[in-house]
Protein backbone atom coordinates (compact mmCIF):
# COMPACT_ATOMS: atom_id res chain seq x y z
CA UNK A 1 0.00 0.00 0.00
CA UNK A 2 1.26 3.49 -0.89
CA UNK A 3 0.28 5.83 1.94
CA UNK A 4 0.75 9.59 2.16
CA UNK A 5 0.35 11.37 5.50
CA UNK A 6 -0.42 15.06 4.95
CA UNK A 7 0.39 17.33 7.91
CA UNK A 8 2.19 20.68 7.56
CA UNK A 9 3.43 20.87 11.17
CA UNK A 10 5.24 17.51 11.38
CA UNK A 11 8.92 18.20 11.86
CA UNK A 12 8.27 21.84 12.78
CA UNK A 13 6.75 21.55 16.27
CA UNK A 14 6.22 18.81 18.85
CA UNK A 15 2.64 17.95 19.78
CA UNK A 16 -0.01 15.25 19.81
CA UNK A 17 -0.88 15.40 16.11
CA UNK A 18 2.76 15.44 15.07
CA UNK A 19 3.55 12.44 17.29
CA UNK A 20 0.61 10.47 15.89
CA UNK A 21 1.64 11.08 12.28
CA UNK A 22 5.28 10.23 12.95
CA UNK A 23 4.52 7.06 14.89
CA UNK A 24 1.89 5.76 12.44
CA UNK A 25 4.21 6.50 9.51
CA UNK A 26 7.11 4.76 11.25
CA UNK A 27 5.10 1.65 12.07
CA UNK A 28 3.28 1.37 8.74
CA UNK A 29 6.49 1.82 6.74
CA UNK A 30 7.56 -1.65 7.93
CA UNK A 31 5.11 -3.20 5.44
CA UNK A 32 4.06 -0.31 3.19
CA UNK A 33 5.49 2.52 1.11
CA UNK A 34 4.92 5.56 3.33
CA UNK A 35 5.45 9.23 2.54
CA UNK A 36 4.99 12.19 4.90
CA UNK A 37 4.14 15.44 3.14
CA UNK A 38 4.89 18.35 5.47
CA UNK A 39 6.08 21.94 5.70
CA UNK A 40 9.64 23.12 5.32
CA UNK A 41 10.97 24.70 8.50
CA UNK A 42 14.00 26.54 9.87
CA UNK A 43 14.06 24.03 12.73
CA UNK A 44 16.90 22.11 11.11
CA UNK A 45 17.35 19.68 14.00
CA UNK A 46 13.69 18.67 13.97
CA UNK A 47 13.63 18.40 10.17
CA UNK A 48 16.79 16.30 10.13
CA UNK A 49 15.44 14.02 12.88
CA UNK A 50 12.26 13.57 10.86
CA UNK A 51 14.26 12.44 7.84
CA UNK A 52 15.98 9.76 9.94
CA UNK A 53 12.73 7.81 9.98
CA UNK A 54 12.08 4.79 7.81
CA UNK A 55 9.62 6.65 5.59
CA UNK A 56 10.05 9.21 2.82
CA UNK A 57 9.66 12.91 3.67
CA UNK A 58 8.53 15.54 1.17
CA UNK A 59 8.56 19.21 2.20
CA UNK A 60 7.25 22.44 0.71
CA UNK A 61 7.57 26.07 1.91
CA UNK A 62 4.73 27.37 4.11
CA UNK A 63 3.90 29.84 6.88
CA UNK A 64 4.24 28.01 10.21
CA UNK A 65 1.84 29.04 12.96
CA UNK A 66 3.05 31.63 15.48
CA UNK A 67 5.76 33.15 13.28
CA UNK A 68 6.05 36.90 12.46
CA UNK A 69 4.86 36.43 8.87
CA UNK A 70 1.90 34.32 9.97
CA UNK A 71 1.02 36.73 12.78
CA UNK A 72 1.08 39.64 10.34
CA UNK A 73 -1.23 37.78 7.94
CA UNK A 74 -3.75 36.96 10.67
CA UNK A 75 -3.89 40.61 11.77
CA UNK A 76 -5.17 41.52 8.31
CA UNK A 77 -8.28 39.39 8.74
CA UNK A 78 -10.31 38.49 11.82
CA UNK A 79 -11.40 35.25 10.15
CA UNK A 80 -7.83 34.09 9.61
CA UNK A 81 -6.12 32.25 12.47
CA UNK A 82 -2.49 31.04 12.71
CA UNK A 83 -3.70 27.47 12.11
CA UNK A 84 -5.73 28.45 9.06
CA UNK A 85 -2.87 30.52 7.66
CA UNK A 86 -0.55 27.54 8.11
CA UNK A 87 -2.92 25.17 6.28
CA UNK A 88 -3.76 27.56 3.42
CA UNK A 89 -0.12 28.46 2.77
CA UNK A 90 0.86 24.78 2.86
CA UNK A 91 -1.90 23.77 0.44
CA UNK A 92 -1.10 26.66 -1.90
CA UNK A 93 2.55 25.59 -2.14
CA UNK A 94 1.57 21.98 -2.75
CA UNK A 95 -0.95 23.00 -5.40
CA UNK A 96 1.70 25.02 -7.29
CA UNK A 97 4.04 22.02 -7.55
CA UNK A 98 3.07 19.59 -10.30
CA UNK A 99 5.66 17.05 -9.16
CA UNK A 100 4.11 16.90 -5.68
CA UNK A 101 0.62 16.53 -7.14
CA UNK A 102 1.87 13.69 -9.32
CA UNK A 103 3.23 11.98 -6.22
CA UNK A 104 -0.16 12.32 -4.52
CA UNK A 105 -1.88 10.90 -7.60
CA UNK A 106 0.43 7.87 -7.37
CA UNK A 107 -0.72 7.10 -3.82
CA UNK A 108 -3.24 4.43 -2.86
CA UNK A 109 -4.59 6.61 -0.04
CA UNK A 110 -3.83 9.85 1.81
CA UNK A 111 -4.36 10.61 5.49
CA UNK A 112 -5.15 14.02 7.01
CA UNK A 113 -5.35 15.00 10.70
CA UNK A 114 -6.63 18.60 10.91
CA UNK A 115 -10.03 19.77 9.70
CA UNK A 116 -8.79 22.39 7.22
CA UNK A 117 -6.11 20.07 5.82
CA UNK A 118 -8.88 17.51 5.32
CA UNK A 119 -11.13 20.08 3.65
CA UNK A 120 -8.42 21.12 1.20
CA UNK A 121 -6.58 17.88 0.50
CA UNK A 122 -9.57 15.55 0.42
CA UNK A 123 -10.87 17.60 -2.52
CA UNK A 124 -7.47 17.56 -4.22
CA UNK A 125 -7.18 13.81 -3.70
CA UNK A 126 -10.71 13.28 -5.05
CA UNK A 127 -9.84 15.18 -8.22
CA UNK A 128 -6.71 13.05 -8.56
CA UNK A 129 -8.81 9.88 -8.10
CA UNK A 130 -7.25 8.99 -4.74
CA UNK A 131 -9.19 8.04 -1.58
CA UNK A 132 -8.55 9.93 1.64
CA UNK A 133 -9.02 9.35 5.37
CA UNK A 134 -9.64 12.12 7.90
CA UNK A 135 -8.37 11.05 11.33
CA UNK A 136 -10.52 13.37 13.44
CA UNK A 137 -8.68 14.77 16.46
CA UNK A 138 -11.26 17.37 17.48
CA UNK A 139 -14.68 18.75 16.70
CA UNK A 140 -17.53 19.27 16.36
CA UNK A 141 -17.14 21.26 13.16
CA UNK A 142 -19.45 23.56 11.21
CA UNK A 143 -21.82 21.51 9.06
CA UNK A 144 -20.84 23.66 6.08
CA UNK A 145 -17.31 22.32 6.39
CA UNK A 146 -18.31 18.67 6.29
CA UNK A 147 -20.65 19.34 3.38
CA UNK A 148 -17.65 20.29 1.22
CA UNK A 149 -15.19 17.77 2.67
CA UNK A 150 -14.56 14.87 0.28
CA UNK A 151 -12.88 12.39 2.62
CA UNK A 152 -13.69 8.79 1.77
CA UNK A 153 -13.64 7.68 5.40
CA UNK A 154 -13.74 9.40 8.79
CA UNK A 155 -11.91 7.84 11.73
CA UNK A 156 -12.37 9.21 15.26
CA UNK A 157 -9.44 9.45 17.64
CA UNK A 158 -11.57 8.44 20.67
CA UNK A 159 -15.04 7.27 21.64
CA UNK A 160 -15.72 10.80 22.87
CA UNK A 161 -14.81 12.33 19.50
CA UNK A 162 -16.92 9.73 17.73
CA UNK A 163 -19.94 10.62 19.87
CA UNK A 164 -19.74 14.41 19.57
CA UNK A 165 -19.29 14.26 15.78
CA UNK A 166 -22.09 11.75 15.31
CA UNK A 167 -24.45 13.70 17.60
CA UNK A 168 -23.65 17.10 16.12
CA UNK A 169 -23.73 16.12 12.45
CA UNK A 170 -25.94 13.04 12.33
CA UNK A 171 -22.91 11.11 11.12
CA UNK A 172 -22.24 7.44 11.54
CA UNK A 173 -18.51 7.28 12.19
CA UNK A 174 -17.85 3.63 12.94
CA UNK A 175 -14.06 3.54 13.15
CA UNK A 176 -12.09 4.67 16.21
CA UNK A 177 -8.29 4.55 16.35
CA UNK A 178 -6.68 6.15 19.39
CA UNK A 179 -3.07 7.33 19.71
CA UNK A 180 -0.56 4.90 21.19
CA UNK A 181 2.51 4.56 23.38
CA UNK A 182 5.94 2.95 22.80
CA UNK A 183 5.97 -0.76 23.61
CA UNK A 184 9.53 -0.56 25.02
CA UNK A 185 8.15 1.26 28.07
CA UNK A 186 6.90 -2.02 29.49
CA UNK A 187 10.35 -3.60 29.47
CA UNK A 188 12.02 -0.55 31.02
CA UNK A 189 13.48 -1.08 34.45
CA UNK A 190 11.20 0.75 36.87
CA UNK A 191 12.98 3.27 39.09
CA UNK A 192 12.56 3.32 42.82
CA UNK A 193 10.73 6.56 43.48
CA UNK A 194 12.19 7.94 46.69
CA UNK A 195 10.07 9.24 49.53
CA UNK A 196 12.43 12.07 50.53
CA UNK A 197 11.84 14.27 47.50
CA UNK A 198 8.40 14.34 45.87
CA UNK A 199 8.19 15.43 42.23
CA UNK A 200 5.00 16.50 40.47
CA UNK A 201 5.03 16.43 36.66
CA UNK A 202 3.04 18.03 33.84
CA UNK A 203 3.67 17.28 30.15
CA UNK A 204 1.91 19.07 27.31
CA UNK A 205 1.55 22.21 25.26
CA UNK A 206 1.60 25.35 27.39
CA UNK A 207 -1.75 26.96 26.65
CA UNK A 208 -4.68 28.26 28.70
CA UNK A 209 -6.92 25.21 28.20
CA UNK A 210 -4.40 22.92 29.89
CA UNK A 211 -5.22 24.35 33.32
CA UNK A 212 -1.66 25.45 34.00
CA UNK A 213 -2.59 28.63 35.87
CA UNK A 214 -4.64 26.45 38.22
CA UNK A 215 -1.76 23.98 38.44
CA UNK A 216 0.56 26.68 39.78
CA UNK A 217 -2.16 27.68 42.27
CA UNK A 218 -2.42 24.04 43.37
CA UNK A 219 1.34 23.66 43.68
CA UNK A 220 1.65 26.96 45.56
CA UNK A 221 -0.72 25.70 48.27
CA UNK A 222 0.88 22.25 48.47
CA UNK A 223 4.40 23.68 48.76
CA UNK A 224 3.37 25.65 51.86
CA UNK A 225 3.24 22.43 53.87
CA UNK A 226 5.79 20.37 51.93
CA UNK A 227 9.32 21.75 51.64
CA UNK A 228 10.58 18.74 49.63
CA UNK A 229 8.04 19.15 46.80
CA UNK A 230 8.91 20.26 43.25
CA UNK A 231 7.01 20.68 39.99
CA UNK A 232 8.41 20.04 36.51
CA UNK A 233 6.54 21.43 33.51
CA UNK A 234 7.63 19.79 30.25
CA UNK A 235 6.63 21.52 27.03
CA UNK A 236 6.45 24.87 25.30
CA UNK A 237 3.68 27.20 24.22
CA UNK A 238 2.35 30.72 24.06
CA UNK A 239 1.89 31.16 27.85
CA UNK A 240 5.40 30.09 28.86
CA UNK A 241 6.36 33.66 29.81
CA UNK A 242 3.14 34.18 31.74
CA UNK A 243 3.67 30.99 33.73
CA UNK A 244 7.27 31.87 34.58
CA UNK A 245 6.21 35.30 35.80
CA UNK A 246 3.46 33.74 37.91
CA UNK A 247 5.89 31.27 39.45
CA UNK A 248 8.33 34.08 40.21
CA UNK A 249 5.63 36.26 41.79
CA UNK A 250 4.70 33.36 44.10
CA UNK A 251 8.31 32.80 45.08
CA UNK A 252 8.26 29.39 43.39
CA UNK A 253 10.81 29.94 40.63
CA UNK A 254 13.30 27.61 42.37
CA UNK A 255 10.70 24.88 42.88
CA UNK A 256 9.10 24.92 39.43
CA UNK A 257 11.27 23.69 36.57
CA UNK A 258 10.34 24.70 33.01
CA UNK A 259 12.14 22.39 30.56
CA UNK A 260 10.85 23.91 27.35
CA UNK A 261 10.42 21.65 24.34
CA UNK A 262 11.83 18.15 24.87
CA UNK A 263 12.35 15.49 22.14
CA UNK A 264 9.66 12.81 22.25
CA UNK A 265 11.98 9.95 23.23
CA UNK A 266 13.47 12.02 26.08
CA UNK A 267 10.14 12.86 27.73
CA UNK A 268 9.82 9.40 29.26
CA UNK A 269 12.83 10.04 31.51
CA UNK A 270 10.69 12.61 33.33
CA UNK A 271 7.82 10.15 33.75
CA UNK A 272 10.11 7.54 35.29
CA UNK A 273 11.68 10.09 37.63
CA UNK A 274 8.49 11.63 39.08
CA UNK A 275 6.10 10.88 41.95
CA UNK A 276 2.74 12.00 40.52
CA UNK A 277 1.52 13.12 37.10
CA UNK A 278 -0.84 16.10 37.30
CA UNK A 279 -3.03 16.98 34.31
CA UNK A 280 -5.75 19.60 35.01
CA UNK A 281 -6.67 20.11 31.35
CA UNK A 282 -10.12 21.52 30.60
CA UNK A 283 -10.51 20.04 27.12
CA UNK A 284 -9.09 16.86 25.54
CA UNK A 285 -10.28 14.58 22.75
CA UNK A 286 -8.00 11.77 23.98
CA UNK A 287 -5.42 12.32 26.69
CA UNK A 288 -2.28 10.69 25.38
CA UNK A 289 0.14 12.09 27.97
CA UNK A 290 -1.72 10.62 30.98
CA UNK A 291 -1.63 7.28 29.17
CA UNK A 292 2.13 7.63 28.64
CA UNK A 293 2.54 8.39 32.34
CA UNK A 294 0.53 5.30 33.27
CA UNK A 295 2.65 3.11 31.00
CA UNK A 296 5.69 4.34 32.95
CA UNK A 297 4.08 3.35 36.24
CA UNK A 298 3.44 6.96 37.23
CA UNK A 299 0.16 7.52 39.16
CA UNK A 300 -2.11 10.06 37.43
CA UNK A 301 -4.37 12.79 38.78
CA UNK A 302 -6.32 14.33 35.90
CA UNK A 303 -9.47 16.24 35.01
CA UNK A 304 -12.80 14.45 35.05
CA UNK A 305 -13.67 15.12 31.40
CA UNK A 306 -14.73 12.65 28.65
CA UNK A 307 -11.45 12.66 26.68
CA UNK A 308 -9.49 11.73 29.81
CA UNK A 309 -11.99 9.12 30.93
CA UNK A 310 -11.41 7.42 27.56
CA UNK A 311 -7.64 7.38 27.87
CA UNK A 312 -7.32 6.43 31.54
CA UNK A 313 -10.09 3.82 31.72
CA UNK A 314 -10.87 4.24 35.41
CA UNK A 315 -7.24 3.76 36.43
CA UNK A 316 -6.48 7.36 37.40
CA UNK A 317 -7.82 9.79 39.97
CA UNK A 318 -10.17 12.11 38.08
CA UNK A 319 -11.31 15.42 39.58
CA UNK A 320 -13.53 18.32 38.43
CA UNK A 321 -11.13 20.78 36.74
CA UNK A 322 -12.74 23.80 38.40
CA UNK A 323 -12.45 22.55 42.00
CA UNK A 324 -8.92 23.66 42.94
CA UNK A 325 -9.40 22.94 46.63
CA UNK A 326 -10.29 19.31 45.91
CA UNK A 327 -7.13 18.96 43.78
CA UNK A 328 -5.00 20.33 46.60
CA UNK A 329 -6.57 18.00 49.16
CA UNK A 330 -6.43 14.89 46.92
CA UNK A 331 -2.84 15.39 45.77
CA UNK A 332 -1.73 16.13 49.32
CA UNK A 333 -3.22 12.84 50.53
CA UNK A 334 -1.75 10.86 47.62
CA UNK A 335 1.72 12.20 48.33
CA UNK A 336 1.45 10.68 51.81
CA UNK A 337 -0.16 7.39 50.71
CA UNK A 338 2.48 5.18 49.10
CA UNK A 339 0.13 2.17 49.00
CA UNK A 340 -2.52 3.99 46.94
CA UNK A 341 0.15 5.31 44.57
CA UNK A 342 1.46 1.75 44.16
CA UNK A 343 -2.03 0.46 43.31
CA UNK A 344 -2.58 3.25 40.79
CA UNK A 345 0.82 2.47 39.24
CA UNK A 346 0.11 -1.25 38.81
CA UNK A 347 -3.38 -0.71 37.39
CA UNK A 348 -2.15 2.00 35.04
CA UNK A 349 0.55 -0.22 33.55
CA UNK A 350 -1.96 -3.02 33.01
CA UNK A 351 -4.42 -0.69 31.26
CA UNK A 352 -1.78 0.93 29.04
CA UNK A 353 -0.55 -2.37 27.55
CA UNK A 354 -3.42 -2.37 25.03
CA UNK A 355 -2.33 0.95 23.52
CA UNK A 356 1.05 0.30 21.90
CA UNK A 357 1.85 2.10 18.66
CA UNK A 358 2.20 -1.29 16.94
CA UNK A 359 -1.40 -2.22 17.78
CA UNK A 360 -2.79 1.20 16.91
CA UNK A 361 -0.93 1.34 13.60
CA UNK A 362 -2.43 -2.03 12.66
CA UNK A 363 -5.88 -0.65 13.39
CA UNK A 364 -5.19 2.45 11.29
CA UNK A 365 -3.85 0.35 8.44
CA UNK A 366 -7.18 -1.51 8.35
CA UNK A 367 -9.01 1.83 8.21
CA UNK A 368 -6.84 3.00 5.30
CA UNK A 369 -7.53 -0.24 3.42
CA UNK A 370 -11.23 0.15 4.15
CA UNK A 371 -11.16 3.60 2.52
CA UNK A 372 -9.46 2.16 -0.56
CA UNK A 373 -12.12 -0.55 -0.86
CA UNK A 374 -14.95 1.99 -0.45
CA UNK A 375 -13.44 4.27 -3.08
CA UNK A 376 -13.14 1.42 -5.59
CA UNK A 377 -16.88 0.71 -5.32
CA UNK A 378 -17.99 4.20 -6.21
CA UNK A 379 -17.04 7.82 -6.71
CA UNK A 380 -16.66 8.45 -2.99
CA UNK A 381 -18.49 11.14 -1.06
Amino acid sequence: MKICFVSPSVGTITGGTETIVHQFAEQLSKKNEVTVLTGRSRHKTMQNNLKKGSYEVLTVPFWPRFTPMNNFATKLSRRLTPYKSESFSFYYNVFLRSKIKKRIKDMDVISTHYWLDSRLFSNLAFKLDVPSVFHILGGPYPKALLNVDRSTLYVATSGYTQKIINDAHDFKIEDVVTPGIPSWLFSHQQKERGEQEKRLLFVGRLQETKGLIELIDIFSKLSETSSNLSLTIVGDGDIMGKLKELAKSRGLHKKIIFTGQVPYDKIFEYYFDSTLFIFPSKSETFGIVPLEAMACGLPVVASDIPGLKDSTGGNAVLLPPENVDLWIDTIGKLLKDEKQRSNLSANGIKWARDFTWEKKAEEYEKALQKAIDIFKKGPGK
